[in-house]
C-alpha cells in the first residue's frame, strides 16, 4: 500500500456502528472529567488574579478571560449533566463537543494573543491544542482541519501585531504537525483498540454460552444453572425435576441419533410449555426447569401442557410411547442452601413419580 493510499484509507474510511459508539461512549466521559476539572482550574485562576496584586495579574482582561474560560467548561458540565437531548442523542452530542472544542480554542487564542503581547509565551493555547490532540479521539478530518486552522489563526493574529517576529515559524508548525500527527494515531490506535476489545467480548460471549449450554438440547448445563442462581434470591420458586422415561433403552434400541431426537423433541416441548421459566439439563437423561412467583395452580397448568405436548412427538423410527416422570417442590430463596434444600425436595418428588411410570414393552421395538 502506498503513503497515498494509507493516509486515503485512514482519512476516509470510518469505523463500524458498534466502534464508533463505543469511541463516542468514552469522550463523552473524558470531555465529563476535562471539562469539571478545567472548569475548577479557571475558578482558582479567577481567584488569583483578583487578589493576587503584582504584574499584568492585576489586568481586567485577565479576569475577564479566567471567567470566560471558567463559564464555556462549566456551560458544558451542566448541559452534557442535566439537558437529556445531549446526554442521550449522540448526534447532538458531537454537535456540542465541535461547539465546545472551537469556543475552547478561540477563547486560548485570544488569551495568548494576549500573553504574546506583553511578553509571555503562549502556553495556555499549547496546553488546549495538545489535550485536544492527545486526551480526546477526535475524526481524523475533523481534527486535521480544527488544529490546522486553529494555528494558522494564532499565527495570523501575532503576526499582525509585530509580524510573529518572536515565533519560531519551524517551530511553531512544526508542533502544529504533530498535534495533526498525534491525533490521527491516537485515532487510528483506540479504533484498532476498540474493535479487537469488541471482537474479543463477543467470542467470549460465545465460549460463555457455549460453556453454559447443552449443545443437543439448547437448554442451559449446570454451569448455567450455577450462573442463574442469583436471579432467584428472594423470589418463591418452584423446581420441576424432569426425567425421560426409559431413556436408555431408547438408546440402547434405536441407537443414539434416535435417542438424541427424542431429547430435542422434549427440550422442545419444554421451553413452550414453561416458558418464561428457566430450562436445563440436569443429567444425561433428567431434565431441569425454574419457575418463579408462581402459584401451583399455574404450575400444574404448566405441567399438564407439557405433557400434551410430548404425547404430540412423534418420531417415526420409534415404536415405543415417549413419556416423562415429573416431581416438583416450591420454596423461598434467600441463600445457596435454600436452593439446594427445594432441588432435593423436588428430587424425591421425581423419585416417587417415577414408580408410576408405564413399564417398556420389548414387543414394541
Amino acid at each position: 500500500m502506498s503513503s497515498f493510499e494509507y493516509l486515503k484509507e485512514l482519512f476516509t474510511t470510518s469505523p463500524d456502528a458498534d466502534v464508533q459508539r463505543r469511541a463516542d461512549d468514552e469522550n463523552a466521559i473524558i470531555m465529563r472529567y476535562m471539562t469539571f476539572v478545567f472548569a475548577i482550574a479557571e475558578l482558582i485562576a479567577v481567584a488569583i488574579f483578583l487578589f493576587m496584586g503584582n504584574g499584568h495579574y492585576n489586568s481586567n482582561y485577565s479576569v475577564k478571560q479566567a471567567a470566560i474560560g471558567f463559564l464555556i467548561n462549566f456551560w458544558y458540565c451542566i448541559i452534557v449533566r442535566f439537558v437529556r437531548l445531549f446526554r442521550r442523542n449522540r448526534t447532538y452530542r458531537k454537535i456540542l463537543n465541535a461547539i465546545y472544542f472551537v469556543a475552547l480554542i478561540i477563547w486560548s487564542i485570544l488569551i495568548s494573543v494576549y500573553h504574546y503581547k506583553i511578553g509571555m509565551q503562549a502556553n495556555i493555547f499549547y496546553v488546549v491544542m495538545v489535550g485536544i490532540s492527545c486526551i480526546v479521539t477526535l475524526p481524523p478530518t475533523f481534527a486535521t482541519v480544527l488544529i490546522l486552522f486553529s494555528f494558522q489563526g494564532f499565527y495570523w493574529l501575532a503576526y499582525l501585531y509585530d509580524g510573529a517576529e518572536n515565533i519560531m515559524v519551524v517551530n511553531f508548525f512544526s508542533l502544529a504537525f504533530m498535534c495533526v500527527t498525534g491525533s490521527v494515531m491516537r485515532f487510528k490506535i483506540k479504533i484498532r483498540s476498540l474493535s479487537q476489545m469488541i471482537e474479543l467480548e463477543r467470542i467470549n460471549a460465545v465460549l460463555g454460552k457455549e460453556a453454559r449450554e447443552d449443545k443437543i438440547t439448547g437448554l442451559r448445563n449446570r454451569f448455567g444453572l450455577t450462573d442463574d442462581c442469583e436471579k432467584l434470591v428472594e423470589h418463591e420458586i418452584c423446581i420441576l425435576m424432569i426425567d425421560i422415561d426409559h431413556f436408555k433403552k431408547f438408546n440402547d434400541t434405536y441407537g443414539h441419533i434416535v435417542g438424541d431426537r427424542v431429547l430435542i423433541d422434549i427440550a422442545n416441548a419444554l421451553k413452550e410449555a414453561f416458558s418464561p421459566g428457566l430450562g436445563y439439563r440436569f443429567g444425561g437423561d433428567e431434565l431441569m426447569v425454574i419457575l418463579k412467583d408462581l402459584s401451583e395452580a399455574e404450575v400444574l397448568y404448566k405441567i399438564d401442557l407439557f405433557k400434551k405436548k410430548i404425547d404430540e412427538i412423534d418420531i417415526s423410527e420409534i415404536g415405543h410411547k415417549v413419556t416423562c416422570s415429573v416431581g416438583y417442590a416450591f420454596g423461598h430463596v434467600d441463600i445457596t442452601e435454600d436452593f439446594i434444600e427445594v432441588n432435593r425436595r423436588a428430587d424425591n418428588k421425581l423419585y416417587e413419580s417415577k414408580k408410576l411410570r408405564p413399564e417398556w414393552d420389548e414387543k414394541e421395538s
